[in-house]
């Protein structure tokens, strides 16, 4: 059978043009909507299964990137005291610091990891309130692990230390130290210069010195002499630190005579201690104090020696580690120099700390009278 043309052509046309109605009115035929509701799916499913490959990626490269056993806590048959002689029911309260410290780390470690891999790779951004929380977690925790790394000479410890520290550069490369000092206590007597600050030695050489292994007391009280001798003798110094460990070693190494003849020594635990015999008229040739004390500690004693314009030199003590940022913000509020806790061995954490002590002193003196500073 022939059909013409012209009904081919209206044929045609029908089938074009027989759909638009529907369309204008906004319907979809039974066919077209089976289709959308396929794609709609499979587009989900696509979804899922990318969210699921990246979340797996995640995982995987935090496995990779940090080990979980770097952080596991030491058990208690081989953690014990490494520099000072703890009687039974401190070392049993000090493990249990250090445990429930290890366990609030593990707990911010791993938010921390979260938010450290989606900045490094997706450019993430945290908004200031979390940031602000982020930070005054990170502070608490890494204030404890400092003050434990004081007992304990512990591996997972320092990780755990050197984890919080690369966390904040990520979070934030330029607020390792969130210290602006006010104008007229930023110092302008002279420049600020890494190694000299954090008081390593003329040829560049860190404070930190090792004890001896054999014959060790009788080597080590030779040395310590040798570096006395390049410390000015008589000078009355003011050593601020709350951990009655720290305190008592020190104490003890004046009364054994480690330091130049003639040197006065002052212990205090307590800021509010040093304020009233300063108060009283005390005054020091040399202050050595703890960044962190319970009231207040070297950045208050600082802010307030210098806003009177007061030129004894002040060392601070920190166990943060050399962190360049920070030792900056510490010069301009008027610290002469600081010594790092931070690093294995050295003072505080061997029983022969006291070469540290005087080497970085040594060190200060002899750049002092190279470079003419006035303090």
């Amino acid at each position: 059978m022939k059909i013409k043309g012209k009904y081919i052509c209206l044929f045609v046309a029908l089938g074009v043009l027989g759909p638009l109605p529907a369309c204008a009115q906004g319907k979809m035929s039974p066919v077209i909507k089976q289709a959308a509701k396929k794609m709609t799916q499979q587009q989900m499913r696509d979804v899922q299964f990318q969210q699921a490959l990246f979340k797996k990626a995640v995982q995987q490269r935090l496995k990779e990137a940090v080990p979980a056993d770097q952080f596991a806590p030491t058990s208690p048959e081989f953690l014990s005291p490494a520099v000072y002689a703890l009687n039974e029911k401190q070392i049993r309260l000090e493990k249990h610091r250090y445990y429930l410290a290890m366990k609030e780390f593990a707990a911010l470690k791993k938010e921390l990891d979260t938010r450290l891999f989606y900045i490094k790779t997706q450019k993430d951004v945290i908004p200031s309130a979390d940031k602000a929380n982020l930070y005054s977690r990170m502070f608490k925790v890494e204030e404890k692990l400092a003050c434990l790394s004081l007992t304990f000479h512990d591996k997972p410890l320092e990780a755990a230390r050197d984890y919080l520290l690369d966390a904040r550069r990520t979070l934030n490369p330029y607020a390792s130290l969130e210290l602006e000092p006010p104008s007229h206590l930023r110092r302008s007597d002279r420049k600020f210069v890494q190694n000299e600050f954090f008081l390593h030695g003329p040829d560049g050489s860190a404070p930190q010195v090792k004890a001896s292994r054999w014959p060790g007391p009788w080597r080590d009280l030779s040395r310590a002499k040798k570096l006395a001798a390049g410390i000015p003798s008589g000078l009355r110094i003011a050593f601020l630190n709350d951990l009655m460990p720290v305190e008592f070693a020190v104490a003890s190494w004046h009364r054994k005579g480690i330091f130049p003849p003639g040197t006065q020594l002052r212990t205090y635990r307590r800021l509010q201690d040093f304020e009233r015999d300063y108060a009283r008229g005390e005054r020091f040739d040399l202050i050595i104090t703890d960044l962190i004390m319970s009231d207040g500690g070297g950045y208050a004693l600082t802010a307030k020696l210098r806003r009177f314009d007061s030129s004894t030199p002040i060392i601070a003590l920190s166990a943060f580690g050399e962190e360049p940022s920070r030792g900056k913000a510490l010069f301009e509020m008027g610290f002469d120099g600081m010594l790092s806790t931070h690093a294995t061995g050295g003072f505080p954490l061997e029983a022969s700390g006291y070469l540290t002590l005087l080497n970085a002193l040594n060190n200060y003196y002899q750049l002092k009278s190279t470079n003419g500073w006035l303090r």
